[in-house]
Order: C-alpha cells, then sequence, then structure tokens
C-alpha cells in the first residue's frame, strides 16, 4: 500500500507522534505548517512510501536508528522487538486500516 507518514512535529500529537495515511486520501490536504493538523512537510512535501504493514511504517522511520544507534541488524530479534515497542508512536488512519 502506498502510504503517507506525517509527523512527528504535529499540532495535536494525542493520536500519535506520526499519522499515517493512504497516499491518495483526501485528509493528506491537512497536514503541513498551515494545514488544521500541522507538521513540518504537507501533503506535496511528503514522500509517498510502499508498505505491507504497520510495522512497515515504524521501520521506515526508525529502522536506521535502530541499525546505526542500537546495532541490531533487520531480521533480528532485537530489531523487530524495538520496532513493535515504537510502533505505538503511530497513528494509522482508517484508509489504512488494511496495514494491522
Amino acid at each position: 500500500m502506498n502510504v503517507k507518514i506525517f509527523g512527528p512535529n504535529l499540532r495535536d500529537q494525542s493520536k500519535g507522534q506520526f499519522h499515517v495515511h493512504a497516499a491518495e486520501c483526501g485528509d493528506c490536504k491537512h497536514y503541513g505548517p498551515e494545514g488544521k493538523f500541522g507538521g513540518e512537510g504537507g501533503e506535496h512535501d511528503e514522500p509517498v512510501v510502499f508498505v505491507e504493514t504497520a510495522a512497515g511504517c515504524c521501520e521506515y522511520v526508525y529502522g536506521d536508528i535502530v541499525t546505526s544507534d542500537y546495532g541490531y541488524q533487520p531480521g533480528s530479534a532485537e530489531y523487530d522487538d524495538l520496532i513493535d515497542a515504537w510502533i505505538s508512536d503511530f497513528w494509522f488512519a482508517p484508509c489504512v486500516k488494511e496495514l494491522h
């Protein structure tokens, strides 16, 4: 699924530091400095990312940190455990319910 991941500097982070929407979702227009949800980027600034699972979103954002700062390699139990622990930083909009 093609998604856009907005965050972490959103105005309201009560749902999560990162919000995930389908790339074609109309709600993407509400992100960015002028949008009601805020954030650094916006609808046209955020890359379209292909993911198959919710963990894939977390891996996209945090994977390099887990590898470089913690030294865990993708596919290792430690890597997977850390990615799973940080999934709570993400809110998944209804348009991406297939990721769960």
